[in-house]
């Protein structure tokens, strides 16, 4: 029996299927409490060592890793189904004032801070991979392509982002850092505010302005260095 087939017969044990969500996601409902949880098999460009770092981690702005099924034919991980609506059908249906932007801002930031202090870059933040809970707090999802950043990593030659949020290294071979996410962060920010992408309208009013220019610098050098030193700037907000 292979770790998946004895995964799912553990699973099978304690928790109903739900619905499959596609991208090899399968949800599921303990059987008892109702608490959800979500199975998602691993792909080629998923990077096992993002997960192992994140298992048993618990941070209020990131979906928490449980477990990683390390099956050399079908490798899975099991997460943190989180509750509520992704930002992309937030600013679909009415985009939040700048207050709540600001409150959704630092959270995002806080995400980013406890992802770069285990060397994991997300690579992939965008409206769709933030879900703002019942009570409002945004909480990042979707390690999908994250990966491991330090000097000894070679430069990455896999073009993997979201075209329009990703940094400009991430389509090129250079390595990318805690700087790729900061410019990501940029084009969100932006999007909230101004609700449209920097390249067609750009927001620069204020501070919330002054800091999406940082943000969005080409060279990773003129961004921020840090997702901490970003945090201390959103709070002059």
């Amino acid at each position: 029996m292979s770790g998946r087939e004895e995964l799912e017969q553990q699973l099978g044990k304690y928790y109903d299927e739900i619905s499959r969500l596609g991208r090899g996601k399968i949800l599921y409902r303990h059987k008892e409490t109702g608490a959800p949880l979500l199975c998602r098999s691993l792909a080629e460009e998923d990077d096992l060592s993002v997960y192992r770092r994140l298992v048993g981690r618990t941070h209020p702005n990131l979906a928490q890793v449980y477990d990683v099924i390390e099956d050399d034919q079908a490798p899975a991980v099991l997460l943190e189904y989180v509750p509520g609506r992704s930002l992309d059908l937030i600013l679909g249906d009415a985009p939040p004032a700048a207050g709540a932007v600001r409150r959704l801002a630092l959270d995002i930031c806080d995400g980013l801070i406890a992802l770069h202090s285990l060397e994991i870059v997300h690579k992939d933040l965008k409206p769709e991979n933030v879900i703002v809970t019942p009570d409002g707090t945004a909480r990042l999802i979707d390690y999908g392509i994250a990966t491991v950043f330090g000097e000894d990593r070679p430069p990455e030659t896999a073009l993997l982002g979201t075209v329009g949020f990703a940094a400009p290294e991430q389509f090129g071979f250079n390595r990318t850092d805690a700087r790729t996410d900061i410019y990501s962060f940029g084009v969100l920010l932006n999007v909230l505010l101004a609700h449209e992408h920097p390249t067609a309208k750009q927001y620069r009013e204020g501070q919330p302005g002054r800091i999406i220019r940082r943000c969005l610098q080409t060279s990773p050098e003129d961004r921020y260095a840090s997702a901490a030193e970003l945090r201390k700037a959103l709070m002059k907000w």
